[in-house]
C-alpha cells in the first residue's frame, strides 16, 4: 500500500500573491486571518483525503473477495458502490505521483477526471507537473484530456475500404519526413527557435515539456510529445500539444502547419485535426468535421444493418 501525503508547511499553503490586510477594518483583520487559514486548510485536506481515503479502500479491497468488501462498503460507509470505486481510481491514479505540495493544488473535480482508466498515465503526469507552478482546476483538467484525447484506431473492413486514399497519404507523409531530414529540415528548426523567441518576448512564462508514457521510447515504446503552455498576463493559458518540437512550437506561435484531409480535400492547419499519436505529424488522417461525419456514417449503417437482421 503507498504512503498517502502527509500535510505540508504553512509554506506550502501561503498563496503567491500577498494579500494587504491593513485594507480591512481593524477589527476585521483577526477574523479574515484565521478563516484564510481555514479555508487553505480545508482545500488541501479535500484533495489529500481523497486520495487516502482511496489508498485505504483499494488496500481493504485487495485483502478479501469481492462480495464481502461490497457488504462491508454498504455497511459502514456513506457513500455508493460507484463513489468508493472513484476514490479507489484516484488514490491508485494519484497516490504514487503526487506530493502533499501539489496534491493541494490540484481540485478535487480534476481528481476524478484525471483518474479514470482511460486517461493515459502522460495526462496525470502532466497535471502533477502542472500543480508544481499553479493550482490546476477542472477547466485545467478537460484541456489536459483533450490534448491527450486519442482517436479510434479505424478497423479492418474501414482500413480495406480506404486503402486507395490512405496510400497517397502515407506516401505523402514520408515524402515530408524525408524533407524534414534534409536541408529544408535546418530552416525549420531555426524558424522554430525563431518562435520560441517571439513567445518568450511577449509572455509572461512559456512552459515547455516532453509527455512520455510509461513504456515510451527507453522502452522501445513511442516518441513522446511535446507540450507547450503559454502564460500571457490577462489572458488564460494556451496549450498546444504536437508531435515534434518544432511543431509545438511554431503551433504556439501561430505559425501552424498544414495537411490536407483526404475527406474534404481541404489543406488545413493540423490543430483542425484530431490527435493521434500513431501517425508521424501526430495528426489524424481525416479533419474533426469529416472525421465525426465518417463515424456517424458507419454508426448509421451498422444501425440499418442490425435492423435488417442477419
Amino acid at each position: 500500500m503507498h504512503t498517502a501525503p502527509t500535510p505540508p508547511g504553512d509554506a506550502a499553503l501561503t498563496p503567491a500573491v500577498a494579500f494587504s490586510y491593513s485594507a480591512l477594518p481593524a477589527g476585521q483583520r483577526d477574523w479574515f486571518r484565521a478563516a484564510a487559514g481555514q479555508v487553505r486548510a480545508l482545500a488541501y485536506r479535500t484533495a489529500c483525503d481523497m486520495i487516502r481515503v482511496g489508498l485505504l479502500l483499494a488496500d481493504a479491497r485487495g485483502r478479501v473477495k469481492r462480495r464481502t468488501f461490497r457488504a462491508w462498503l454498504a455497511a459502514e460507509l456513506p457513500w455508493s458502490r460507484s463513489h468508493a470505486y472513484r476514490l479507489i481510481q484516484v488514490g491508485q491514479a494519484f497516490g504514487p505521483l503526487v506530493d502533499a505540495t501539489r496534491a493541494e493544488r490540484i481540485d478535487p473535480t480534476a481528481l476524478y477526471l484525471l483518474a479514470r482508466p482511460e486517461v493515459p498515465a502522460g495526462a496525470r503526469k502532466y497535471a502533477v507537473e502542472l500543480a508544481g507552478n499553479r493550482p490546476v482546476t477542472a477547466a485545467d483538467a478537460r484541456e489536459i484530456l483533450e490534448a491527450h484525447r486519442w482517436t479510434p484506431d479505424p478497423t479492418r473492413d474501414e482500413v480495406k475500404a480506404h486503402e486507395g486514399v490512405m496510400k497517397p497519404v502515407r506516401d505523402a507523409e514520408r515524402a515530408a519526413e524525408r524533407a524534414a531530414a534534409g536541408p529544408g529540415g535546418e530552416a525549420r528548426q531555426a524558424a522554430a527557435w525563431r518562435a520560441l523567441q517571439a513567445l518568450v518576448a511577449g509572455a509572461t512564462v512559456v512552459h515547455v515539456a516532453a509527455i512520455v508514457e510509461d513504456d515510451g521510447p527507453d522502452a522501445g515504446g513511442d516518441d513522446p510529445l511535446y507540450s507547450v503552455t503559454v502564460y500571457a498576463e490577462g489572458d488564460r493559458p494556451r496549450n498546444v500539444v504536437r508531435r515534434g518540437l518544432a511543431d509545438v512550437i511554431g503551433a504556439a506561435a501561430g505559425l501552424e502547419p498544414e495537411k490536407v484531409c483526404p475527406g474534404c480535400q481541404e489543406s488545413k492547419p493540423l490543430g483542425l485535426f484530431s490527435r493521434n499519436r500513431k501517425m508521424a505529424d501526430g495528426a489524424n488522417r481525416y479533419c474533426k468535421a469529416c472525421e465525426r461525419s465518417r463515424l456517424a456514417a458507419l454508426k448509421k449503417k451498422r444501425r440499418e444493418q442490425k435492423r435488417a437482421g442477419p
